[in-house]
């Protein structure tokens, strides 16, 4: 999981919560960025816990993309509110600090964000994988609603140094010294000439979590025989939270907003999807907010207008700063005609 940063740490609510008062690296080939989170384990400046009363506050939560996967501190879509807003508003960049999937946004919203008193929250739904990662996660306890009191992940756990790692992980990445040791790596690389019958080094029956994990990430949620075939309960537990999240939200008198992060295959020309098929989860959750009066803004139409390779990293999966920028101007515009932000 070279992907995940080093900024996280184990959780007794939610899969994976944020060190506090942490600066963390993250390199790929693509971008060197630094990361910091303030001492109440959000990413970005120090905010008192209790909101002023003279201006608005927003809270975001989401995954890597609310995070800032890839971009600084200041480059985030949250920041870009902060600036946007000149001083009129407070921006909270709850990304992963929400952990990373809707049933997560729910629980961090009813344990610990309405406690920040925002106005407005902002959840960031990623359209490839929010739906899919309820595949992931297991709710180990319930309430009376059925709703999760506890959310864990089958995948993946933090490891010692605050990486998101895939359990049970075979001896090439379980132990420090190993992964490390570029001679181990050479020779388990050449294993089956070396041992041949004799490998055992890696015999893990049952759970396979990379393989798991990277059948989240799949075309088959763009086609609908596919999608109701394999994702049926993710989509149930999915209106599930997000009705929990819109009640609880109203009941705490907070404005609430889904906005529909589009994968970057659904703007490539795709010899497996057609382009009724790449709009197709789009379609699906806009019927279903509509239906419950939940407010939504689709950034589709904001990213068609650029460029791909300027709004989305060559290689990586996520925004750079400018896709960023863009969808941080799209968001302030609706919140301000919307809610008067």
């Amino acid at each position: 999981m070279r992907n995940s940063p080093a900024c996280g740490r184990p959780s007794d609510l939610l899969a994976t919560e944020l060190k506090r008062s942490a600066t963390c690296r993250h390199v790929q080939e693509e971008f060197d960025v630094t990361i910091h989170t303030n001492s109440l384990g959000y990413r970005g400046p120090e905010f008192a816990p209790q909101k002023d009363l003279s201006r608005k506050r927003i809270l975001t939560v989401g995954d890597s993309f609310t995070f800032g996967h890839g971009v600084n501190d200041d480059e985030t879509y949250s920041a870009e509110l902060q600036r946007l807003f000149q001083g009129k508003a407070e921006v909270i960049n709850g990304g992963y600090a929400s952990g990373f999937s809707p049933d997560a946004y729910y629980l961090y919203l009813k344990n610990l964000g309405v406690q920040l008193r925002p106005d407005i929250v902002v959840m960031g739904f990623f359209i490839w994988n929010d739906v899919s990662d309820l595949s992931e996660t297991a709710w180990p306890s319930v309430d009376e609603n059925g709703l999760p009191t506890r959310i864990v992940s089958r995948l993946r756990a933090v490891d010692e140094v605050g990486r998101f790692r895939l359990v049970k992980q075979g001896i090439r990445h379980r132990f420090i010294v190993l992964r490390n040791s570029h001679l181990f790596q050479l020779v388990y690389s050449f294993r089956p000439q070396l041992f041949g019958p004799l490998d055992l080094l890696d015999s893990r029956p049952g759970l396979d979590p990379g393989r798991e994990l990277a059948s989240i990430y799949t075309t088959c949620l763009f086609i609908d025989e596919c999608f109701f075939g394999r994702y049926a309960s993710e989509w149930d537990k999915t209106q599930q939270v997000l009705i929990a999240t819109q009640d609880l939200l109203r009941h705490n008198g907070i404005e609430f907003l889904v906005v529909l992060i589009p994968a970057k295959l659904q703007f490539a020309a795709s010899e497996t999807l057609d382009q009724t098929q790449q709009l197709s989860v789009n379609r699906r959750l806009i019927e279903f907010f509509e239906h419950y009066g939940i407010a939504y803004l689709d950034l589709y139409e904001a990213l068609k207008k650029f460029d791909l390779g300027t709004v989305y990293y060559r290689f990586d999966e996520h925004w750079t700063a400018k896709g960023h920028a863009v969808a941080g101007r799209d968001i302030f515009d609706y919140l301000v005609a919307r809610f008067g932000a």
